[in-house]
């Protein structure tokens, strides 16, 4: 059964090459390829504990890697769902738990005998052990809720900031994994209170957390690498002399702005391209993304994917009325329009019009 640590052992080490070397890689991709390595670490330091391998009494002293699986799953849902994503010293915080174990462990238990096959009866010992299992379940808990709900907030926002949805910006995939994830947690605090309090309840006890993190690694590395960054700087800079930077626009000024909107979304067709965001229709606009929801909110009453799909919409429907395309497909005229699957379109289509598309064409014809 070994040859599931070394199939784990080499895919964390090939996902964190892929996600350091990976073009224009970001901010997470740069937290996950981390995480990648912590993995790789804790199933080393699982590998050489069965093999009993001398290596094992200097890798016990930093043998808490699943420590730090929390603050990993936290940080990268955060900065993946952020605007400003950036890293703060402050976020350092969440591996506190980790050197603490770590430094503890390394000053009192360096020259512990290491027991095979036995309980480990050295007070101290089991006392640490049993902290650290407390603290574990402690960060499963907290940090997978946290990440559930950091995941829900985004959900609640993406239509204010994008015009379609995959899975890659609702996240799905993440939440799926997630669960994977508190799975596989859950077995190593099993496999830390059967190889550390009661060895003879599992006698394979490394074997099986060994295979939920392969397998979280192999899903979250996949997903992972796929994953774009959801929020893009925009290039506008906020200092413009005729944009305040402070509190909201007065109704002249939103009037000025709506009108500029409308004439580049008419003129430009942005919302021709699928994958339209509110940062890239800013930056076509020259304003600030802020007050663009500001002007979408209050005078328009709408949020930035009503309103593209809006005039996605009407461009389907004037290229049903002309004879150009009569001998195109409605699907196609709808992708080519900016919707990007046939089920959003029939979606917001029979929403807007109470009809098919093909019912809709032919009222037409």
């Amino acid at each position: 059964m070994e040859w599931i640590f070394h199939i784990g052992i080499a895919q964390s080490i090939f996902a964190a090459f892929l996600l350091f070397t990976k073009k224009g890689n970001n901010l997470p991709d740069k937290i996950l390829g981390t995480w990648m390595v912590f993995i790789f670490l804790e199933l080393a330091h699982m590998l050489l504990e069965i093999a009993h391998s001398p290596l094992h009494r200097f890798t016990s002293n930093f043998g808490f890697y699943s420590l730090t699986f929390g603050p990993f799953l936290y940080l990268y849902v955060c900065k993946l769902t952020s605007q400003d994503s950036v890293f703060a010293v402050r976020d350092l915080v969440h591996f506190v738990p980790y050197v603490f174990y770590s430094l503890g462990h390394l000053i009192f238990f360096t020259n512990r005998p290491l027991l095979s096959g036995e309980l480990e009866l050295d007070s101290g010992w089991f006392m640490l052990n049993i902290l650290r299992i407390a603290t574990l379940l402690l960060s499963l808990s907290i940090y997978s809720i946290l990440s559930i709900r950091v995941i829900r907030t985004h959900k609640k926002s993406i239509k204010d900031s994008f015009s379609f949805q995959t899975s890659n910006i609702t996240l799905s995939w993440l939440n799926q994994v997630t669960l994977v994830f508190i799975v596989t947690y859950l077995v190593l605090i099993i496999n830390m209170l059967s190889g550390n309090i009661a060895r003879t309840i599992m006698s394979t006890s490394h074997y099986i957390p060994a295979i939920g993190l392969t397998f979280f690694c192999f899903s979250l590395s996949y997903f992972g690498f796929n994953q774009p960054l959801l929020f893009q700087k925009s290039k506008i800079k906020q200092d413009l002399d005729d944009i305040k930077t402070n509190g909201d626009l007065d109704s002249s000024k939103r009037k000025v702005y709506l009108q500029k909107l409308n004439n580049y979304l008419e003129t430009e067709k942005p919302y021709l391209n699928s994958e339209l965001n509110i940062n890239a229709l800013a930056d076509g606009v020259k304003l600030p993304r802020h007050y663009l929801t500001e002007i979408l909110k209050k005078d328009l009453n709408k949020n930035f994917f009503t309103l593209i799909n809006d005039y996605r919409l009407d461009e389907v429907k004037r290229r049903l009325l002309n004879e150009k395309y009569i001998d195109n497909s409605v699907l196609q005229l709808a992708l080519e329009s900016g919707f990007n699957s046939k089920s959003s379109f029939n979606a917001i289509f029979k929403e807007h019009t109470g009809m098919t598309p093909s019912e809709y064409r032919k009222t037409i014809n």
